[in-house]
């Protein structure tokens, strides 16, 4: 039997700046390739053999940062991000994604440690997926959307808890699928 190989090769530029100075901003740029062949996801209504594409490729972005600090406050205060992506739409059923997101370290008075975050996400069907679906006569939807909130407490040395609640709009952008509605709780125990 032939033996595939694949090559996987990342490229990356970035930054940081200010880390140990109370303030930091990072980003990054990045794309990656997979040497691999792929069945393409759109294909004649009549083939004898599954039209393939030499590889796949995607971009990717990412910024966070510090949008705010409070006044003689190392590690309170707001923070956020940005991450964009792109894929090849031939072969990835996930054309692109965004997400963004704000934390706030220490909001409530009395709770220097805890962290209230907020997140949105999405996740786009490629054009040539959608089609493929059409084909087969399965619709989906254009985009799953989700929207996180969350707050970690730190309770004691050893134990905190962690609330979590997601808002998922088209979950895996099945028209027959409803919105769901996730609650979640955590805990930690450090020995």
């Amino acid at each position: 039997a032939p033996v595939s190989t694949v090559a996987i090769i990342t490229t990356w530029i970035g930054f940081q700046l200010g880390v140990g100075a109370g303030r930091f901003l990072r980003g990054a740029v990045g794309a990656w390739r997979y040497t691999a062949d792929f069945e393409r996801l759109a294909q004649p209504d009549v083939v004898l053999t599954p039209l393939q594409a030499s590889g796949t490729q995607g971009f990717y972005a990412l910024l966070e940062g510090d949008l705010y600090r409070e006044p003689g406050q190392y590690l309170q205060g707001l923070s956020g991000f940005l991450q964009l992506g792109i894929a090849d739409e031939t072969v990835n059923p996930i054309g692109s994604y965004a997400g963004a997101g704000l934390v706030y370290t220490g909001l409530f008075p009395g709770r220097a440690e805890d962290v209230l975050g907020l997140g949105v996400s999405a996740a786009c069907n490629g054009d040539d997926f959608k089609d493929a679906q059409a084909q087969a006569g399965t619709p989906v939807e254009d985009v799953e959307t989700v929207v996180e909130l969350t707050y970690w407490m730190p309770l004691l040395p050893w134990f905190s808890l962690q609330l979590d609640a997601q808002y998922i709009s088209n979950p895996a952008t099945d028209p027959a699928l409803d919105d769901a509605l996730l609650l979640g709780l955590r805990y930690q125990v450090v020995f």
